[in-house]
């Protein structure tokens, strides 16, 4: 108890520490920010993104989760601009500043009670019943050590602390550790410990366990660490609770792996998604094929560790199904289980003669079902492999069939990034191999491997695709963070030492870029095809370069400006930019009634007019922002008729409504307590909805315009087509207004009978006791046409632009 309250007040003194330094940082950042604005100059932009780079990597360590976070956000949006090598775009220092407040905002408080440590969440990580585990603990810093040497003996493993690395190898050939933690730079050299490691590790048939750490972050210092064999790399401050994970990880050999695939045939619908569902909480990869007749598809696709198949299927003989499985070679080995309503001894016959591997009954418990996978599961595991199926026999990475059949299911089980292929040739492979022959070239391919397998996460898959290439799926990344990651890796394998034969090569590798999303057509293969594309691009450049597909700058471009239009709607709430414009609906017939069309605009230093609301509202809607701009907008226009009614002027304003919101039966609520302080007429609120938007929504467009009526606010069908299906839309919804489809406007002047035909909508309409307002007259000639019609009311910027005052002369 002594020791764990010793950890957990020094862990304490060091975060408050932290808290009480970091107002100061934040300021240094702003200031930094500030000298990049005025001039552009890419050394202040280096020290900048250094010094971003630096919050990124240690605030989580004290608590400040989400400061991390948005900080690492920022970093790579400064890494992306620096490889540009180019100043900084207008839009992208908006992008800059708007971060840099997020990350002001992060700071204010920790994500966790300063109280509480990492030593507190023992339950992940277990303390050992013996202290058999050994770490050598290798730093120069007295303070440092002894903290965390007590934090590991905490943990039940025995430290021994070296404050230098005098005699050190000797010690490891007699006395070998399970595991080195080694500081980069040491007294005796700005790169000792690697240096030492690298003569350790060279007297070794088996590579010792070495996790790094250092408060360097530049690529010489983590070259050096990958050319020591070591198997991690942690920034000072350190985060202490990694670095336990990955020496649980590394004592217990535990390689992050993809989970095991488990396919359930079933077709009868009953008990499919019931195993899948529990297999899956077991942390098991599932997937419920429907169509067992498609199954040799579905291998392709998804090969699984395991087969689960309901004996009674509908479709085709169960048995039957397995046989054609097992007449393929690739296939014979594939763990098979049949599952059934009852025993019978047609199982048992199967099971004898080969066809499956095990059989059990529907009604076998979860706990059971996931035992009698798994026990089989670690069977087949020490079984003779099979899996060089699946894999490249030089490098042990997947070979080139296994992405290929993976391309569809990453797209599939992606979360909202697009699928991003990265396409690595190496230049010189050709030279290498006529120069020193094939197998030196496959150890470079070796060594090359091992070192991308650093590199990508558990999400990514990495294979070697030919001879010379390799390739990365990223299905977790933004165009800009695998643009970072492949000039990483280029820079890498630029300055990359090979010792082959005696001898020291340096070799350059050139990496296309493809992406495929929704809005691409060609199916995720596409994004392979441009990232061979783009590479094909780069090595005819010269090579050692980035190449991204037009494609992928383009959906670049895309991400780009939504995330641009995301902060700036963000802020634009905070900050009150927004704000109203209002273009007068005037009687054709002399009607007194003044009414206003209610339009949104954005404040914009770039565009003096503001920016109209169809340029941003895409965005908000995507991101979910739509509905609080309904709610400024409809607040707004409240407060303007407020001030209006104070001043005894009696008006009504038009106010348009998004889809999402309408669907959102808490408008009607919001609307209800905002009319409800305002005391005004309630009828001066006429709400907007478009035909389309009815059409798709008529059940949740219903419901709201029975709300707002009973409010006693009234309703106009905007963008009306004039079809049947209109005119019932608005006798449904017992509109007050329709307008107009612009498309029934424009042909007027051309066409005689497009007048014709808005006087029978108008006259239709006037028999449902509904008003037709006209949009979009810009000139004289389309506004005398209409005086003979029986229109009620027009809108167009030949009587009025919209602007931001009320004053429009309704009397002329």
């Amino acid at each position: 108890m002594s020791t764990r309250k010793t950890l957990q007040e020094t862990l304490l003194a060091l975060r408050e520490e932290y808290a009480r330094q970091l107002p100061q940082t934040i300021a240094d950042l702003v200031k930094s920010e500030e000298i990049i604005k005025k001039q552009w100059n890419k050394e202040d932009l280096r020290q900048f993104q250094q010094k971003v780079h630096r919050v990124a990597g240690n605030a989580g360590s004290f608590g400040f989760l989400s400061l991390s976070q948005t900080a690492r956000v920022l970093d790579t949006f400064l890494v992306e601009i620096l490889e540009r090598n180019t100043p900084a775009e207008p839009y992208e220092l908006i992008e800059i500043n708007q971060r840099l407040g997020h990350i002001q905002q992060a700071a204010l408080s920790p994500d966790e009670p300063v109280t509480a440590t990492p030593a507190s969440k023992t339950k992940s990580h277990p303390i050992p019943e013996k202290q058999e585990s050994t770490i050598y603990l290798v730093d120069d810093d007295l303070q440092l050590t002894a903290y965390l040497a007590e934090y590991l003996k905490s943990y039940g493993y025995n430290v021994q602390v070296f404050h230098n690395t005098r005699g050190l190898i000797d010690l490891v050939q007699t006395y070998p550790p399970t595991l080195i933690i080694m500081d980069v730079m040491l007294s005796e050299g700005e790169l000792a410990g690697p240096q030492i490691m690298a003569a350790i590790q060279k007297n070794r048939t088996e590579p010792l366990p070495v996790i790094f750490i250092s408060a360097r972050t530049d690529m010489a210092a983590r070259l050096a660490a990958v050319r020591a064999n070591g198997d991690a790399y942690f920034n000072k401050p350190l985060d202490i609770v990694a670095i336990l994970n990955k020496i649980k990880q590394l004592i217990d050999k535990k390689r992050q792996k993809i989970p095991h695939r488990i396919l359930i045939i079933d077709d009868t619908q009953r008990y499919g998604e019931r195993y899948s569902k529990i297999l899956s909480q077991a942390g098991l990869q599932t997937a419920v094929l429907k169509e067992p007749l498609r199954l040799i598809d579905a291998l392709d696709k998804y090969p699984p560790s395991l087969i689960l198949i309901n004996t009674q299927l509908q479709s085709i003989n169960a048995i039957e199904l397995a046989v054609v499985l097992r007449h393929q070679e690739k296939y014979k080995r594939l763990p098979l289980i049949f599952f059934a309503q009852q025993f019978d001894q047609t199982l048992r016959r199967a099971a004898v003669k080969g066809i499956a591997d095990d059989f059990l009954s529907d009604t076998i418990e979860a706990d059971a079902l996931v035992a009698t996978v798994v026990n089989r599961l670690k069977h087949t595991e020490h079984q003779p492999k099979t899996d060089y199926l699946h894999q490249d026999v030089t490098t042990g990475l997947y070979n080139r069939q296994y992405l290929l059949s993976q391309l569809e299911w990453m797209k599939v089980t992606a979360a909202d990034n697009p699928l991003i292929a990265l396409y690595i040739s190496i230049d010189s492979y050709s030279g290498i191999s006529k120069i020193l022959g094939y197998q030196a070239v496959d150890s470079a391919m070796s060594e090359i491997a091992q070192f991308l397998k650093q590199q990508v996460n558990q999400h990514d898959l990495l294979a070697r695709f030919s001879e010379s290439v390799f390739v990365i799926l990223s299905t977790d990344r933004s165009i800009y963070e695998a643009k970072a990651l492949a000039n990483s890796i280029r820079a890498t394998i630029e300055n990359y030492v090979l010792e082959l034969n005696q001898q020291q090569l340096f070799t350059t590798c050139s990496i296309g870029l493809g992406v495929y999303d929704e809005e691409i057509s060609g199916g995720a293969p596409i994004a392979l095809t441009q990232a061979e594309s783009a590479c094909q691009q780069a090595q005819e450049l010269g090579g050692n370069r980035i190449q991204l597909h037009a494609k992928a700058e383009n959906l670049k471009r895309d991400q780009y400006r939504q995330t641009y239009w995301q902060e700036t709607i963000k802020s634009a709430l905070v900050n009150d930019n927004f704000y109203l414009v209002f273009q007068p609906i005037v009687g054709l017939h002399g009607e007194n009634q003044k009414l206003y069309d209610v339009l949104l605009r954005l404040h914009s230093d770039d565009h003096p007019e503001g920016i109209k609301a169809h340029e941003f509202l895409p965005i908000a809607e995507k991101y979910g922002l739509i509905e609080e701009i309904d709610r400024w907008v409809i607040k707004q226009a409240i407060m303007n008729l407020m001030q209006r009614y104070f001043e005894r002027e009696s008006i009504r304003l038009f106010v348009r409504l998004s889809p999402n919101s309408i669907k959102n039966s808490a408008l009607q609520g919001y609307i209800r307590k905002c009319l409800a302080v305002s005391d005004i007429p309630h009828q001066s609120v006429v709400f907007t909805l478009s035909q389309p938007t009815v059409i798709n929504q008529l059940k949740e467009s219903q419901n709201f315009v029975k709300d707002v009526k009973a409010l006693g606010c009234q309703v106009i069908l905007q963008d009306f087509n004039g079809k049947t299906s209109g005119f019932q839309l608005a006798k449904l919804l017992e509109v007050d207004f329709i307008k107009l489809h612009p498309e029934l406007v424009k042909p007027l002047v051309n066409k005689p009978d497009a007048l014709e035909n808005i006087k029978q909508i108008t006259d239709k309409l006037h028999t449902q006791n509904t008003q037709v307002i006209v949009p979009f007259i810009e000139d004289a000639t389309t506004l005398s046409l209409l005086w003979e019609c029986a229109v009620d009311y027009i809108e167009g910027n030949f009587i009025q632009a919209p602007i931001e005052t009320l004053n429009y002369d309704f009397s002329g």
